[in-house]
């Protein structure tokens, strides 16, 4: 990975703003002892902080994102500042602080409007950002395992004063740690799903000899819908005052906002580990297994149509000798509407599913949980 030094920038730093000055440029910069450099102070929202002493990270996959911005001079129309400008850290895994991967200066005057996206994948043409960046607009994207997606706060009216060496507080990780620049606050756009299984079946099914091995042979995410479309919009309320503003739809985990276009299909699972699990003898629940360890969804409406389909060979062993096996038990569920009836963005569902090698049968104990890092191994089959 190549980063710029913004030490290089430094040498021809005030040739630059004497260039400015002199030509027809309408963005004036600020003329102190050097031009002041536009950095980023990023995190996460609190549902999944990932935030580390002296900066913060963005999630796997999501090592630079990506600003559009606007400047608003004192009179006059907007000029654009940035335009899909890509931001990096100026260090790897401790960054102290992020900045555009060409320099871009504070200006004299005026203020600047900031909107910032990042993305494990390119969005490309899925991807249209418009109306001075206050409308974010994602289409027909079809959702893979471990995408990422993510949007930060808007913020508004920021100048170096208010925001390029704010004092204020970074309200995550380590809350003593104060900002060194524009505030970049990613919030998830994706669901985050993972099916933990274990074996379990009742106190009175239990036999103090009998030995229940349990190979997981196929699972599969019936009906599900993994193509869709998200427009977010963002008018900040404050007037000409500085201050961030989250996006409409609310991209906090309260709304499903992506509506599907593309046709519901079905989803093979691969373990995220091994895919036999025991219950050892007297024993009324065993190991578990793993599958789609918070591999990422898209945020829907949890339709009748869409279920589990498990299948799984039981060895019923004494000992380490076999007496019985039954291949090619299929356990179906649909996804219980009453306990969890959508997967919204920013959130982390687990279904905690148990299953019964007696009755043979499926029970779920859904929760949701903070954003968490994919677990190694686990992949969709597409």
């Amino acid at each position: 990975m190549t980063f710029i030094s913004h030490t290089i920038y430094r040498v021809v730093a005030s040739t630059i703003a004497l260039m400015l000055a002199a030509s027809c440029a309408k963005v004036q910069t600020l003329t102190q002892k050097e031009p002041l450099v536009v950095s980023f102070q990023v995190g996460n929202s609190q549902q999944q902080t990932k935030t580390i002493s002296g900066g913060s990270l963005l999630d796997e996959g999501c090592d630079n994102f990506y600003c559009n911005a606007w400047y608003y001079p004192a009179a006059g129309p907007a000029q654009s500042f940035m335009t899909d400008d890509e931001i990096r850290p100026d260090q790897i895994p401790n960054p102290t602080y992020w900045a555009p991967v060409r320099d871009h200066f504070w200006p004299k005057s005026g203020t600047v409007n900031f909107f910032s996206y990042a993305s494990a994948l390119p969005l490309g043409n899925h991807l249209s950002v418009s109306n001075e960046g206050r409308s974010f607009t994602i289409t027909d994207y079809t959702v893979t395992g471990y995408d990422n997606i993510m949007i930060a706060d808007a913020v508004y009216n920021a100048t170096y004063a208010n925001a390029g060496r704010s004092n204020e507080v970074l309200e995550v990780g380590n809350p003593n740690t104060p900002l060194t620049g524009v505030p970049t606050i990613f919030r998830h756009l994706l669901a985050q799903v993972e099916m933990d299984l274990t074996l379990y079946t009742a106190s009175a099914n239990v036999t103090t000899n009998t030995i229940y091995e349990v190979e997981v042979t196929d699972i599969t995410l019936q009906n599900l819908r993994d193509e869709g479309s998200l427009t977010l919009t963002n008018t900040y309320s404050g007037g000409t005052a500085y201050g961030t503003q989250p996006w409409a739809p609310a991209s906090n985990g309260t709304v499903i906002g992506w509506v599907p276009t593309g046709s519901a299909r079905n989803v093979n699972l691969t373990p995220d580990s091994g895919n036999t699990i025991i219950l050892s003898a007297g024993s009324s629940r065993g190991d578990r297994v793993i599958f789609l360890g918070g591999g990422s969804v898209m945020p829907q409406t949890l339709e009748s149509s869409l279920a589990i389909s498990i299948t799984i060979t039981i060895r019923t062993k004494h000992g380490d000798t076999t007496y019985n096996v039954d291949e090619g038990v299929v356990l179906h569920s649909g996804f219980y509407k009453s306990e969890i009836p959508s997967w919204a963005m920013n959130q982390r569902i687990i279904y905690h599913i148990d299953i019964d090698p007696v009755t043979r049968t499926l029970s779920f104990d859904p929760a949701i949980a903070d954003w968490g890092s994919p677990i190694d191994g686990g992949s969709w089959q597409l």
